[in-house]
Parts: C-alpha cells; sequence; structure tokens
C-alpha cells in the first residue's frame, strides 16, 4: 500500500546521473494503483521490468528482484522511499576498485521532521547489537555476494528480513567502502502502512527467526568465537522482546539453546 508514495520513489531512480541501471519493480499482489503505476513506468523506460505476483510477503518480492536481476551490483529500494540523484554517481567511483560492498548515510523523513542520519561503520558487531541500523536499503553491493554464499530472505520472515541479509552479507564482504557522510538515501517513516510501522508479535517471532538463521550462518562460516559476545547479545534481545509476550513459545527455547551453545 505505497501507492501515494511509488511514483516518487521510481522518479528518483530514472533521474539519476549515472544511466547505466536497470529497475526490477515487483507488484506483491498490491491492492491499489501500484500495478497500473509499475506498468506505466515500465512501458515509458525500457530499463524497468515488472513482476505481478500474487501476495507474499517481502521475502519473496526481494528473491523475485534478485531472480530477475542480470546487473553487477543489487540495490534494494523500499517502494516509500526515494534517493539522491547523484547515488549511483558516488557508489559507481568505488565499483571497479575491488569492493563488494559500498555503504552510505541516509535521512529519515517524517511527518514534519527531517533527521540525518551518517552511516559510521558497517563492521560485523556493530550491525549484530543495532548499533548500526539493520537496513539493507543502506548499502549497494555485488551480486555474487548473494549468490556465491547464498544469503536470500527466508519466506515467512517479513520483519528483520533486512538484518537477516545485512548481518551475513558484511561478514563475508572482503572489501567494503563506507560513505558515511554522504546522505543518499531518503528513508520515509511518514507511510503508518509499512512493515517496520505495525510490528506486533509475529514482527518479534521474526526477529526471534532472523537471529537464529544468521547464528546458524555464523556457524557455517567458522565465525563464531570471533563473534561471539556480539552474537550472544543479538540473541539476548531477541529472547527478552519474544519472551514478554510469548514465553512458551517454542522459540523462546530455541534462542535459550544457541546461546548456550554458542558459549
Amino acid at each position: 500500500k505505497v501507492e501515494p508514495y511509488l511514483r516518487g520513489c521510481i522518479d528518483s531512480i530514472r533521474k539519476q546521473t549515472f544511466e547505466d541501471w536497470e529497475m526490477v519493480l515487483v507488484d506483491d499482489g498490491s491492492p491499489d494503483g501500484c500495478p497500473a503505476i509499475c506498468d506505466d513506468y515500465s512501458s515509458l523506460d525500457p530499463r524497468i521490468k515488472v513482476i505481478h505476483q500474487p501476495n507474499h510477503g517481502v521475502a519473496v518480492a526481494r528473491n523475485q528482484g534478485l531472480e530477475a536481476a542480470t546487473g553487477d551490483w543489487i540495490w534494494f529500494v523500499d517502494s516509500d522511499d526515494w534517493v539522491e540523484t547523484n547515488t549511483l554517481d558516488k557508489c559507481r567511483k568505488y565499483m571497479n576498485d575491488g569492493c563488494d560492498m559500498i555503504g552510505f548515510g541516509n535521512y529519515v523523513e517524517g511527518q514534519s521532521f527531517t533527521k540525518a542520519m551518517p552511516l559510521y561503520s558497517l563492521e560485523v558487531s556493530d550491525v549484530l547489537t543495532n548499533a548500526v541500523s539493520p537496513s539493507i536499503w543502506k548499502c549497494v553491493v555485488k551480486r555474487s555476494l548473494y549468490h556465491d554464499y547464498k544469503i536470500y530472505p527466508k519466506l515467512g520472515i517479513n520483519n528483520a528480513e533486512d538484518f537477516m541479509m545485512l548481518a551475513r552479507l558484511v561478514l563475508v564482504a572482503k572489501n567494503k567502502v563506507l560513505l558515511g557522510n554522504e546522505l543518499l538515501y531518503h528513508y520515509n517513516v511518514a507511510n503508518v502502512n509499512s512493515y517496520t510501522n505495525n510490528i506486533n508479535v509475529r514482527g518479534y517471532e521474526n526477529s526471534a527467526q532472523a537471529t537464529l538463521e544468521v547464528t546458524d550462518f555464523y556457524e557455517k562460516q567458522g565465525q563464531v568465537d570471533k563473534y561471539k559476545v556480539a552474537l550472544g547479545c543479538r540473541i539476548s534481545w531477541s529472547f527478552l522482546l519474544l519472551n514478554e509476550c510469548e514465553p512458551a513459545c517454542e522459540l523462546v527455547e530455541n534462542l535459550l539453546d544457541k546461546a548456550k551453545n554458542i558459549n
């Protein structure tokens, strides 16, 4: 339900000063005028392709976008946000320098305020502990990282799916470039229909699932000992949120078991 914002989002990408890009718009069964808007733009601009599907949630939509993308770099942009027109130009300068992740700052846009949010770190521990807001839109990432390490959103996890991807990507990225003071993304918190503004018990369950998935990934990569403290903080945070509202939930027990295993 992003009809009031979608055109502004698409226009901000179409106005990029760097023009060699492709855009994949995934209509996840939107009940408003978004499907028609997507088709309109696709007919106007050959760089834009549209996928229409029944509503399956953000994880499936992002997987569809990843599968359809053909470029070397991936950038997830939420459809109620917008970006600076020179974002791709700023990032392009580093794309041929051997880097595989480029991060930048953002603005938080509310109904009556704008807040500048520089990006000070993409360190693994900072992402795990939420010292850095774990939003995937703040990074342009080499497409090969997703496919080589099978870093995909998981069906059913529609809250915390950003964390689940970013926490794995920052672990395996070999060369990260930080444009911390470049505020290139406008994160819209005024949309009352967004996932972020509608966190409930299911959202806490998703957060716990994402935490368990990330910990499993770190175990497979042999990195648990190195990041034991940060992982422990993340597991504890997920446990406290979920235990407060669903103490008998199986996920609560799984989090406790995982905490014991890493320690």
